[in-house]
């Protein structure tokens, strides 16, 4: 229901604020009291006395008008006490015996000054509000309190400040340089200070004044002397804060003279070995420094009666050295002089170039070689009997020397001394040698014999050239050799004519021209000695054969006779008897054949005589086993062939036969069956042929004997599954030489299934296709005929994929963005693979996963979506199907839409109202239980409701019954749907709504106003929709059918300088306002003087005025309808433009 109150207040605007504030004044009548009252805020309402607040607490319909307030006279004002205070100088400030006090003050009272720290109390006058008076402390330095106050017949007020009375000077000194210090153009000045004051540096001394710092109480500071040498005052002084000043003064001397210092001896380009003495002139009291590019190192002397003297070594390497000489005074002007020596430890190159070194000589040599011009040759040493010189001309000499008595060696010495004194000298060893070379010839002796020559051997003298030479030599010119070691060996070739005696000579001829000779004869002989065999050529033995002869028996021949040739085993010898004969048994090489024999002797002289003769030795019989291979194993026995000499018996023996036996050899061939000893292993086998002069060719073999079966190894059971199996098998012992056969099947044993299978060399076999448990049967014989037992194994085969496969998700509908898919599928080779992909086939299908049987699956919003998946064992086998899974994610949720109610309003219980609704889904439930419809009622209305058609998506609820006063539409719970993926609707409630006006009748549609405060009161609490409320002005005639109306003397007018408005308050619960406007141009009541016209229509809404319509001015109705939410007050303001107040035409409001 909506009561109306209307607020009735009584107020006169009498003036507005320009700009940024405005006074409210409320005017009664010519006496009332007027009040200013500042206030924020442009033209916008924001007025402390038309806030909403305000309106609800004040107006009341039955409010009385303010009873106005008087005006009092303003009253004379209260005198001030006076206020005293010191503003400067600053607290603390230092002064040596006073300051200036200033200050403010109560004019016309005296300011009296006392403390402690006055000398003496006083006082001054106030003159404007201010002081200013000269103060003298009292005695001794420190902190001095002064005290300015006043009084009068209104109080007293006194400030204080304390303030600094410093009588003491700074303490300030000079530490450094020390008074007197010499200096050329200025020194560095350190001292010590007062921290917080300058230094000021000053005096006669002083080119400019300056001043420093004192940090850390000291100072240091570069200053710079006055013109002109002599003594130099400085003065350093500090001032405090106080005006106290401390200072010193010391003085110091300028001086840019430097000192004399000269160099007398030795004079300049004196040469010296490694160093000189240096004198010169000097200034007594300095050192003298020495210095330069000359000397090893600087170094310093001192200056004795005006002169100095000192050794000084030269720096390395010869040359130019320069030598500086310096001086350094106290003010640090310096004095030099510098001088070129030349270090010269070179000594004078001379060399002897001949003889060279131990050169022998009888009596003397010529002695030469190179030297130094200008510079005498001393010659000394124990060759020379006294010692001599001689002179050296275009950098050489020679000179005759004569040995000292004595054979042996002879030391010359060679020297040069330059005038640096340093001395070139060199010597060299010769021999004085008057003895003959001891030469002789020792070997061969004399006469001995010789074919073409013989080589003469003897002692000799080392280093001296051996000539040999005779009438026996074959070379015309003498043979020379060397000495070694004291002998000497040399070959000579004999003169083919001529005499048989040949004779030679031997000579030396040492350095020092002594000279030696030897001779020797020795006899030429060519003729080889004569020698037989008796044994012709063609001559047979079996390995070799006695050879015999006559030999030559003389001294000059050998008694040994040697027998060699390719013939022979072994070269070897026998000896020719004293009769002139020999014998000997000589073997023959390996082999048949031809055998070459040599028969030689050789002479004293080296002649040899020989005899050849060719034997023959016959070849041994060849006999060869050509099968079977060695090692060949055989049960009890073998057949053995191969190659022999025909004609010969082939004997059959070994260890390995079991009895020996022979056979024929027909035709070169042979073939025999043999019988092996008892027992398994190794059987050695020999075969022989012996020819008619004893030579055997045999030959000898081994075989196995062997009656064990072989073994197989490779072959075991394999549980794995797997796509193809391969074995693979041999046997233990390779030797065996086995042969196999195998069979693949799924029979678990084999009883004859190898018997139509072969023995071959294959030792694999495989099975490819297939599925379930396989079997291979392998048996293994060895050469020799030995068979093993027959080995089975098994391995699992699998080449089809996987089965029993299948795919599906929870439901056929899900509203989640993720489903969950359930997987199945069979095969023995696991782990199994799965590859899963959306759509509704396989064929691009890549990416395989570990099987799992659930995966989660991204589903595309609002669609059907299809997951489809093969499975894979892990051999890589694909299973046939396809399995495929469908699902509808559905993620919108179920809309219901209310339709308008059948009437818009309800005056009787007996009528119906009826809303139809829409169920909208694209997955509506197969099965439609429509619930969850409430009423939203407001004050008294209520209805019975009741649901038809709620198994379709297109119900109807229906209101009965209907009682009381308000409003009443229906509403849909969240949730009254769920679609087959689960999503619910949300909150829905009908836009439109029925007034229920059962119980109180409702008012016209424009009613007659209120004209009095009873007929206001009767409406307050009542219920009234659809009805007019006019404010409009007392007198005037009005548009046909609107009922004038008005209130007597309650009007509420705000007006300013340019604009005026008029506002009301109201309720209402729809939220919606129509205004009503006419306008009647410049007509109309005035709050005081002037006329306008409505122009803007505001709204109060959250806090804040807001504009609604413009409204023109020509005198028609005008409805605006805007929307003040859902708020139960609103407030509305009518505003005029243009003038300083405000009237009212027409203005009816509807309120919806």
């Amino acid at each position: 229901m909506l009561g109306f109150e209307f607020p009735i207040r009584t107020r006169l605007l009498t003036a507005w604020a320009v700009a940024s504030s405005f006074h409210l004044v409320s005017c009664v009548n010519t006496d009332s009291l007027v009040t200013s009252i500042e206030e924020s805020g442009a033209l916008n309402g924001s007025s402390s006395s038309n806030s909403p607040e305000s309106s609800e607490n004040e107006d009341s319909p039955d409010e009385e008008s303010p009873v106005p307030e008087t005006v009092e006279p303003t009253p004379e004002p209260t005198p001030s006490p006076p206020v005293v205070t010191i503003s400067g100088p600053a607290a603390l400030s230092i002064a040596k015996t006073g300051v200036t006090l200033q200050g403010s003050c109560k004019s016309g009272v005296s300011v009296s000054l006392s403390g402690t720290g006055l000398a003496a109390a006083s006082s001054t006058s106030c003159n404007s509000g201010a002081f200013s008076v000269g103060i003298l402390f009292s005695t001794n330095d420190g902190t001095k309190n002064i005290i300015a106050s006043q009084t009068d017949d209104t109080g007293s007020s006194s400030d204080n400040r304390d303030f600094l009375r410093d009588s003491t000077s700074p303490v300030v000194s000079i530490t450094s340089p020390a008074a007197g210090t010499s200096a050329k153009t200025g020194v560095t000045l350190q001292g010590s200070c007062e921290n917080g004051f300058m230094v000021s540096l000053s005096g006669t001394g002083l080119s400019s004044p300056s001043s420093a710092p004192c940090n850390s109480g000291s100072f240091s500071v570069d200053v710079l002397f006055s013109a002109v040498d002599g003594t130099k005052n400085i003065i350093v002084s500090q001032t405090d804060a106080a005006g106290n000043t401390g200072s010193a003064d010391r003085d110091f001397i300028r001086n840019n003279t430097a000192p004399a210092v000269t160099i007398t001896s030795p004079a300049a380009g004196t040469e010296a070995q490694l160093g000189i003495t240096l004198q010169g002139t000097c200034q007594n009291g300095l050192s003298v420094n020495l210095s330069g590019t000359g000397l090893t190192s600087a170094s310093s002397t001192t200056c004795n009666a005006g002169s100095f003297s000192v050794d000084i070594l030269f720096s390395d390497a010869d040359g130019t050295k320069n030598v500086v000489v310096s001086q350094t005074d106290g003010a640090g002007n310096i004095g030099s002089i510098s001088r070129d020596f030349i270090r010269n430890s070179s000594a004078p190159a001379i060399t002897i170039a001949s003889p060279d070194a131990l050169t022998a000589a009888k009596s003397g040599i010529t002695l030469a070689g190179t030297c130094t011009d200008g510079l005498p040759i001393n010659l000394s040493g124990t060759a020379l009997t006294t010692p001599a010189t001689t002179t050296c001309s275009a950098g050489s000499y020679s000179v005759p020397i004569t040995f000292s008595s004595g054979d042996g060696t002879k030391n010359i010495i060679v020297s040069q001394t330059n005038g640096a004194g340093n001395t070139g000298t060199v010597n060299r060893d010769f021999v004085r040698d008057n003895v003959a070379p001891n030469l002789t010839i020792a070997d061969p002796a004399a006469l001995t014999p010789a074919k073409l020559g013989l080589t003469i051997s003897g002692a000799c003298e080392d280093g001296i050239t051996i000539s040999l030479s005779g009438a026996g030599a074959a070379v015309s010119s003498p043979i020379s050799t060397t000495c070694s070691s004291g002998t000497y060996s040399v070959a000579v070739v004999f003169t083919t004519s001529g005499s048989s005696t040949k004779t030679f000579t031997v000579s030396q001829t040492d350095q020092a021209g002594n000279a030696a000779t030897a001779s020797r004869n020795f006899t030429r002989d060519a003729v080889a000695p004569v020698l037989t065999v008796a044994q012709a050529n063609g001559t047979s033995g079996q390995n070799g054969l006695t050879v015999s002869g006559t030999c030559e028996v003389n001294a000059n021949t050998s008694d040994t006779i040697q027998f060699s040739g390719a013939g022979v085993d072994a070269p070897s010898s026998t000896d020719c008897n004293s009769d002139g004969t020999y014998s000997a048994n000589v073997i023959f090489s390996n082999g048949g054949g031809t055998k070459t024999v040599v028969v030689s002797q050789t002479d004293i002289a080296g002649n040899t005589g020989s005899v050849t003769r060719s034997f023959i030795r016959p070849e041994p019989p060849v006999i060869t086993i050509t099968s079977p291979d060695a090692l060949t194993a055989g049960k009890t026995g073998i057949s053995i062939s191969g190659t022999c000499q025909a004609g010969l018996t082939i004997d059959l023996a070994g260890t390995g036969l079991a009895s020996p036996s022979s056979t024929e050899c027909p035709a070169g061939m042979f073939t025999v069956a043999i019988t092996f000893t008892a027992g398994e292993g190794t059987k050695a086998i020999s075969l022989s042929q012996t020819d008619i002069v004893g030579n055997i060719g045999s030959i000898s073999r081994d075989f196995l004997r062997d009656t064990t079966p072989p073994v197989l190894q490779g072959l075991s059971n394999d549980d794995t599954y797997k796509k193809s199996q391969s074995w693979a098998w041999s046997c233990v012992n390779a030797e065996d030489n086995c042969t196999y056969r195998a069979v693949v099947d799924q029979n678990a044993t084999c009883t004859t299934c190898l018997n139509a299978v072969t023995y071959d060399s294959t030792v694999t076999k495989s099975q490819s296709s297939g599925d379930g448990t396989y079997y291979i049967h392998v048996q293994a014989k060895d050469a020799v005929g030995n068979e093993s037992s027959v080995t089975n194994v098994y391995a699992k085969i699998d080449n089809t994929g996987p089965t029993a496969g299948s795919l599906s998700f929870a439901g056929t509908y899900t509203n989640s963005t993720l489903a969950n898919l359930t997987l199945a599928a069979t095969d023995t080779a696991t782990p199994m693979q799965m590859c899963v992909i959306a759509g509704n086939s396989c064929t691009s299908c890549t990416d395989w996963e570990t099987f799992d049987t659930s995966k989660s699956w991204p589903l595309t919003a609002n669609t059907s979506n299809s997951a489809s998946v093969k499975f894979k064992d892990s051999l890589g086998n694909e299973g046939a199907e396809c399995k495929t899974a469908t699902i509808i994610q559905d993620n919108v949720a179920p809309t219901i839409t209310i339709g308008n109610p059948s009437s818009t309003s309800v005056s009787s219980s007996s009528s119906t109202v009826t809303y139809g609704i829409t169920l909208a889904d694209t997955y509506l439930p197969a099965s439609i239980s429509f619930t969850g419809v409430s009423l939203v009622k407001t004050d008294t209305a209520d209805c019975s409701l009741s649901i038809s058609n709620g198994t379709t998506a297109t119900p109807t609820a229906s209101l009965t019954g209907c009682t009381g006063t308000g409003t009443v539409k229906i509403s849909v719970a969240a949730g009254a749907i769920v679609d087959r993926a689960g999503n619910q609707n949300a909150l829905t409630t009908a836009s439109a709504e029925q007034i229920i006006d059962v119980n109180v009748t409702a008012v016209n549609t424009y009613t007659s106003g209120f004209e009095t405060a009873t007929e206001r009161s009767a409406w307050v609490g009542t219920h009234a929709y659809n009805f007019a409320l006019d404010w409009r002005q007392h007198t005037g005639s009005y548009s046909a059918g609107v009922h004038p109306g008005y209130w007597d003397s309650d009007y509420e007018c705000y007006w300013g300088e340019t604009d005026a408005y008029i506002e009301r308050s109201f309720n209402t619960r729809s939220g919606l306002v129509t205004v009503w406007v006419f306008n009647q141009n410049n007509d109309g009541w005035q709050c005081e003087g002037g006329t306008g016209d409505l122009a803007l229509i505001q709204k109060f809404e959250n806090g804040v005025w807001q504009n609604v319509e413009n409204v023109p001015a020509d005198a028609a109705w005008h409805s605006y309808t805007f929307s003040v939410g859902n708020s139960s007050n609103v407030i509305l303001r009518f505003f005029a433009s243009g003038i300083n107040d405000f009237f009212v035409d027409d203005l009816s409001v509807p309120i919806q």
